[in-house]
């Protein structure tokens, strides 16, 4: 059950600690992640030194990630703020002070919430949904690519939306991925949603 504290406005913890073990996990079979919030209303530098002042310790971490479609304008709107040049510097320094070699990743599918001219060592993922095919896809997609042509990008795919194009897929996540890569000189990371991700790879 999550409990909510009170020196940490807006951000509840769990009583059990369900992430270390996967992290030594990955930690002893080289598998390398992020760590992702959905920050709501909760103050985002405060949500970078909860998560890696408790797992920045694990040699599989790759650096903070955040989604931006759940960061909403205090107090009562559910729309996302767009990033300024100079918060998305003061989340980037602070993600290094705990490992220089640590990157920011921002997620969102609207340019217009990113930062404009800060880029450097942050990575701007696209997860919009919804295409009519898999050609709107990758169209749609290159232009994000090049928008941010200064830097890595990557997307998230498999959406319950999309399935209707990727289902037809021989491999869909192979064959997205290699597609994806190949086309976009900048694209280095390829997530698949949890929405579906069971549907390719079940659990053991």
């Amino acid at each position: 059950m999550a409990r909510a504290n009170q020196t940490h406005p807006h951000m509840y913890f769990e009583v059990r600690d369900r992430n270390e073990n996967y992290l030594t996990a990955f930690d002893d079979d080289g598998i390398k992640v992020w760590l992702q919030v959905e920050p709501g209303f909760a103050d985002i530098n405060m949500l970078i030194d909860s998560v890696l002042e408790r797992y920045g310790h694990h040699p599989c971490i790759l650096g903070f990630g955040i989604d931006l479609e759940w960061r909403w304008g205090w107090p009562q709107s559910h729309e996302t703020v767009p990033v300024t040049d100079e918060e998305a510097q003061q989340w980037l320094t602070k993600t290094k002070a705990y490992n220089s070699d640590y990157k920011l990743f921002l997620k969102h599918w609207d340019t217009d919430n990113m930062p404009t001219t800060v880029c450097q060592d942050i990575v701007f993922i696209d997860d919009e949904q919804g295409f009519e095919s898999f050609d709107s896809f990758m169209s749609r997609f290159k232009l994000w690519g090049e928008h941010f042509s200064r830097t890595d990008v990557g997307y998230q795919v498999g959406y319950r939306r999309d399935r209707k194009w990727w289902s037809q897929l021989g491999n869909s996540p192979k064959d997205i991925g290699s597609a994806l890569i190949q086309n976009i000189s900048n694209c280095r990371f390829v997530f698949w949603t949890d929405e579906t991700i069971f549907e390719l790879f079940p659990p053991f």
